[in-house]
C-alpha cells in the first residue's frame, strides 16, 4: 500500500504535538500545589495507604465480587467496621475479572457469625433456560437457580449464524472469528439464487491473482492489477454484473473482504462499513441486527433477542480439575482461578431472558458440567486426584513434566504416612488388635480447602449401642455445597441448629467444632481399646485419611498448635477395604470356602454392597450408614479370613518424631 511522504509527515506532527502536551502537564505537575491525572485504582491506593475512614454510619457496597483486595481494604476493611454497619451485595459465581485483580475478598472477609441472605430466583427468565444456568451452579458449588419468569425460555443447540440477535464470545478472538466468518456480503443480495455446485473458471482465476499466483485478472473485458481496482470497480453501479457474480461466491467475498495483505485497521475500516452504529440507549430489542460481545462486556445487560454463546468458551471440567491440582502441586496455587471459566460460561447464558442459542462446542461444555455429579465423592477424588497425589517416585516427574527428581509433594503428609516407620506392622492374626470401623463426610475432594462435617465410628462386631461414635463438625465456611448438602443430607441448618438425625434416629443438637469431636473421638477409641493396638479400617482409606490430615494440619499451624495431635499417636496403622475387596483371593472360581460370588463391575461401597446383598444401603452417604455397611461386609461369609490378607496390605501411622517435626517445618516454607 502506497503512503504518500506527507503523509508521514502529518502523523509526525500530531504526535510531536501530543508528547509536548504531555511534557507540559507533567513538567507542572511538579509543584506541590499543581494537578496531575491519576486513575482510579490510583487513588484508592493512595487512601489505603493513608488509612482513610469513611465518615458514615453506613456503608453499602455493591458487586462486591469484583472489589480488589486493596478496594475491600478500604471499604469494608478493620479501620471501617468500628461502630458501622457495612452491607455486601454480590454473586460469587459472576466474579470474572480476576485477570484485572478482583480477590476474593467478598467469600472470606463475612464470618460465619454474619447473617446472609441468599437469592436464588430470577425474574429475568424461565424455568428452562434457568435450568442450564443451574447445571454450571451445581458444578461450582452453588444452588439451584430458579426461573420465575412466566415464560419458560427456550434453549436450541445451533450451528447456525445469526439473523438478528446477540453474539457472546468468551474472548476478543472469538469476535474477530465469528465477524471474519459471518460478515454479510455487502456488495448485493439476491433472493432465490443458489450457489452454484463448482467454481466456475472466472472465480478460479480471481482465487489465483488474490493469491498472488497471478498478476491481473480479467473480467468482462476488463483487466485489473490490483484489489483496490476491483473494489473501485465493483462501486460503480454501472458494474452490476461482477457485483452480482461475487455475490454467490462466499470464499472470493471473504477474500475480498479481509485480503491478507490489509492491516488491520483496514479491517475495522471494512468491518464499520458492514455494520450500523447502535446507540447506547437504544434498546437491543429495537435493533434489527446483529450485536456481537465479549462476555466481560455484556455482564449486567440482559435481552429480549435470541442470544447465541459462542464456539469459544470450550472448557473440559475434568481436564480443568487435572490443572488445578498440577497448580496446586506446583505451589502456583490460585484455588479459584478454574472456576472463573464456569463463571464466565455461567454469565454468559443469563444475559438471555427467552431465547438461549448454545453453539455446539458450548453445548459440550454443559454436557460435560452435567457429568460432574458428585455421587460418589471417594469414587472422583480417586479417579481424579489419586494419580496425582499418589505416583510411582519415579513417574512423579514426568507427570510434572520436570527433568529433575521432584521432592515429596506434602512433606507433612508424607512423614505422617509413610511406611518406613518407627513402628512395625502388626500381626493381625497373633496380636490382640481393637479394630475400628471409620467413615467421614467432607465438603469436597481437597484437604487443603475442604473440610470434615460427619466423623463416625464403629468396634468392629459390636453390637453395643455404647461402641458406636457420631459426631457432626461446623465446618468454618459460608455455607455447605449444594452438592454434599442432597449427597449426604447434611445442611447447613442442621450444623448450626440441630435437629433430627435419621441414622441414629434421635434429635441432634448443634455441631462441634473439628477440635472437640476429635479429642471425643481418641478418648472414645483409647477407652475400648485398654492398651491394645488400634487399627483404622475404612473404605478408601486413604481419602478419610488425607482429610483427617488436612484437618490436623490447620490446628497444627494454628493458635492451638501445641494442643494439635497426630493420628500415629492414637492409633498404629489403618487398612483401606477398597485395596483389600480388590484382591483377586475373593473372586477365584474355586474358593477354598466354596464358590465365590462372581467380581463385580464396581468396588464402591454401595456396589459391593448390592453385588454381595442385592439390597441398597440404609442411610447411604451418611457416615454412620456407610460404616454399617462395610461392617457386615466384612463380617460376611465371602469375606471371611480378610485379617490374612489385611497383614501384608496394611498402612502404618508414624509416631511424633523428628522427622515429623522436620516435615511440619519444611511444609510451613
Amino acid at each position: 500500500m502506497h503512503i504518500a511522504p506527507s503523509q508521514y509527515i502529518s502523523w509526525a506532527t500530531d504526535f510531536f504535538d501530543e508528547v509536548r502536551e504531555k511534557c507540559v502537564n507533567l513538567s507542572k505537575a511538579r509543584h506541590d500545589e499543581s494537578d496531575i491525572d491519576i486513575s482510579h485504582d490510583g487513588y484508592l491506593k493512595v487512601a489505603q495507604l493513608e488509612e482513610l475512614e469513611i465518615p458514615h454510619d453506613y456503608i453499602i457496597v455493591d458487586e462486591a465480587q469484583d472489589m480488589t483486595a486493596c478496594q475491600a481494604d478500604l471499604f469494608w476493611g478493620k479501620r471501617q467496621r468500628a461502630g458501622k454497619r457495612i452491607y455486601l451485595f454480590g454473586d460469587r459465581f459472576q466474579q470474572v475479572y480476576g485477570w484485572r485483580g478482583a480477590s476474593h475478598s467478598f467469600r472470606v472477609t463475612a464470618d460465619t457469625t454474619n447473617p446472609k441472605f441468599t437469592l436464588t430466583g430470577s425474574f429475568r427468565f424461565g424455568k428452562n433456560i434457568a435450568s442450564c444456568a443451574t447445571t454450571v451452579l451445581r458444578a461450582l458449588g452453588g444452588d439451584t437457580l430458579h426461573g420465575r419468569s412466566k415464560e419458560e425460555g427456550k434453549v436450541v443447540v445451533t450451528g447456525q449464524a445469526l439473523d438478528c440477535g446477540v453474539v457472546i464470545c468468551r474472548t476478543n478472538h472469538g469476535i474477530f472469528h465469528y465477524l471474519s466468518t459471518n460478515t454479510p456480503a455487502r456488495w448485493c443480495y439476491l433472493s432465490g439464487e443458489r450457489l452454484p455446485p463448482e467454481p466456475k473458471r472466472w472465480e478460479l482465476k480471481l482465487e489465483s491473482f488474490m493469491k498472488m499466483e497471478a498478476k491481473k485478472f480479467t473480467f468482462g473485458g476488463e483487466s485489473f492489477s490490483t484489489v483496490d481496482k476491483i473494489e473501485e470497480y465493483i462501486r460503480d453501479e454501472r458494474n452490476f454484473a461482477l457485483g452480482l457474480a461475487l455475490s454467490k461466491s462466499y470464499n472470493l467475498l471473504k477474500f475480498l473482504l479481509i485480503p491478507q495483505h490489509k492491516s488491520i485497521a483496514q479491517f475495522y475500516s471494512d468491518l464499520s462499513k458492514s455494520f450500523s452504529p447502535m446507540r447506547i440507549d437504544q434498546s437491543p430489542d429495537d435493533y434489527c441486527g446483529i450485536i456481537v460481545t465479549t462476555v466481560h462486556k455484556a455482564k449486567g445487560l440482559e435481552f429480549n433477542c435470541p442470544v447465541l454463546v459462542y464456539d469459544d468458551f470450550r472448557f473440559d471440567v475434568m481436564q480443568s480439575a487435572k490443572r488445578h491440582i498440577m497448580r496446586h502441586i506446583r505451589h502456583a496455587v490460585n484455588k479459584n482461578l478454574h472456576c472463573e471459566e464456569g463463571n464466565l460460561f455461567y454469565v454468559a447464558m443469563t444475559r438471555a431472558k427467552k431465547h438461549l442459542l448454545l453453539s455446539p462446542e458450548a453445548n459440550g461444555c454443559l454436557n460435560s458440567l452435567r457429568k460432574v455429579q458428585i455421587e460418589d465423592v471417594k469414587t472422583i477424588h480417586a479417579k481424579i486426584v489419586e494419580p496425582f497425589f499418589n505416583p510411582s517416585p519415579n513417574d512423579l516427574g514426568t507427570q510434572l513434566g520436570m527433568k529433575e527428581p521432584v521432592p515429596p509433594l506434602k512433606p507433612y503428609l508424607a512423614a505422617l504416612n509413610t511406611q518406613s516407620t518407627m513402628e512395625k506392622r502388626l500381626n493381625l492374626i497373633d496380636e490382640d488388635v481393637l479394630f475400628v470401623v471409620l467413615d467421614c463426610e467432607t465438603t469436597g475432594l481437597d484437604d487443603k480447602s475442604c473440610h470434615v462435617i460427619q466423623l463416625a465410628a464403629k468396634v468392629l462386631g459390636s453390637d453395643d449401642d455404647d461402641d458406636l461414635f457420631s459426631e457432626y463438625i461446623l465446618p468454618p465456611i459460608d455455607r455447605i455445597p449444594l452438592q454434599i448438602e442432597e449427597m449426604t443430607g447434611i445442611t447447613d441448618e442442621f450444623l448450626r441448629n440441630g435437629g433430627y438425625d435419621q441414622a441414629l434416629g434421635k434429635e441432634r443438637g448443634m455441631a462441634k467444632k473439628f477440635r472437640d469431636v476429635y479429642f471425643d473421638f481418641q478418648t472414645f477409641c483409647n477407652e475400648r481399646a485398654n492398651g491394645r493396638s488400634i487399627m483404622l479400617i475404612a473404605h478408601n482409606a486413604r481419602f478419610d485419611v488425607r482429610m483427617i490430615n488436612g484437618e490436623l494440619r490447620r490446628w497444627r499451624f494454628s493458635e492451638h498448635a501445641e494442643s494439635a495431635p497426630v493420628l500415629g499417636q492414637t492409633f498404629s496403622c489403618y487398612l483401606d477395604t477398597l485395596q483389600l475387596f480388590r484382591h483377586q483371593t475373593w473372586w477365584r472360581t474355586n474358593y477354598a470356602r466354596g464358590p465365590s460370588p462372581p467380581r463385580p463391575s464396581s468396588f464402591s461401597l454401595s456396589g459391593l454392597y448390592s453385588h454381595i446383598f442385592n439390597e441398597s444401603i440404609t442411610n447411604s452417604h451418611n457416615a454412620v450408614g456407610d460404616i454399617k455397611a462395610l461392617e457386615r461386609l466384612l463380617l460376611s461369609k465371602p469375606f471371611d479370613g480378610w485379617k490374612t490378607i489385611a497383614n501384608g496390605i496394611q498402612t502404618p501411622f508414624v509416631r511424633v518424631n523428628k522427622q515429623v517435626e522436620n516435615s511440619v517445618e519444611m511444609y510451613k516454607k
